[in-house]
């Protein structure tokens, strides 16, 4: 009997020891890969830099029309938070959403080379807009965020007219924006990203003094940039 006890003992001795190693081993162990793979999680900044090309058509009260292009660049930062689901909410796939805002300095501009009598210049001097972001992350690609991003767009462009005589305006305008991306995250915090966006800003009104007859001009924009963003909590 002493002899079977002995052994029990020493059986169940050796079963603690393993439960023990399995538990400190299931302890230290890291996260199952997938749940490492959320890199678009937090909030984040960052900056842009990319080209603008806007449309704008002009016309007068008489119905007179002309159109003309504008052309330059601009440089942006944004802000944002996101949540990204883990694999399981879509087949294949992780969803993110977020919001996110910026803010640029532009360069864009053009004129419309005196058609009508009168040379007519366009020119962006602050773009803005506040959006929503809404993407999939591949579960085979977790690095990969593909985008869409819809909101409202905000901007300050100068009209002047070279008359004689000569006259400028400010105009303070807004409208939908919408636009398409990608982005890369090297790890939790940094990403590079790229994105196409086009801006509807609708039509202001200009009345310059005499001779020249009042008119009005109807205003698009499509930018693209590329940019680089830190995430700063949540990540």
């Amino acid at each position: 009997m002493r002899i079977n006890t002995s052994k029990r003992v020493v059986a169940m001795r050796r079963w603690y020891f393993a439960l023990a190693v399995v538990g400190a081993v299931s302890v230290s162990a890291p996260a199952p890969a997938q749940a490492q793979q959320r890199l678009f999680d937090g909030f984040y900044v960052g900056g842009n830099i990319g080209q603008g090309v806007g449309d704008h058509d002009r016309a007068t009260i008489f119905d007179f029309k002309n159109s003309y292009d504008s052309h330059g660049m601009l440089i942006a930062a944004h802000a944002g938070v996101s949540w990204q689901s883990g694999p399981g909410l879509l087949p294949g796939f992780m969803l993110v959403v977020g919001i996110e805002a910026d803010g640029a300095l532009t360069s864009i501009k053009g004129d419309d080379g005196g058609v009508g009598g009168t040379v007519d210049r366009s020119e962006y001097n602050h773009l803005a807009s506040v959006r929503g972001r809404l993407g999939l992350v591949p579960i085979g690609a977790p690095q990969l965020l593909l985008f869409g991003t819809l909101g409202r767009g905000f901007a300050t462009i100068d009209h002047t007219n070279f008359g004689p005589p000569v006259s400028a305006f400010t105009n303070n305008v807004s409208g939908l924006t919408w636009g398409l991306g990608a982005q890369w995250a090297f790890d939790q915090k940094w990403s590079i990203r790229a994105e196409w966006r086009h801006y509807d800003f609708g039509s202001y009104s200009v009345v310059p003094p005499d001779p020249v007859f009042p008119f009005s001009v109807d205003n698009t924009l499509r930018t693209f940039t590329v940019g680089v963003s830190v995430c700063l909590t949540g990540c």
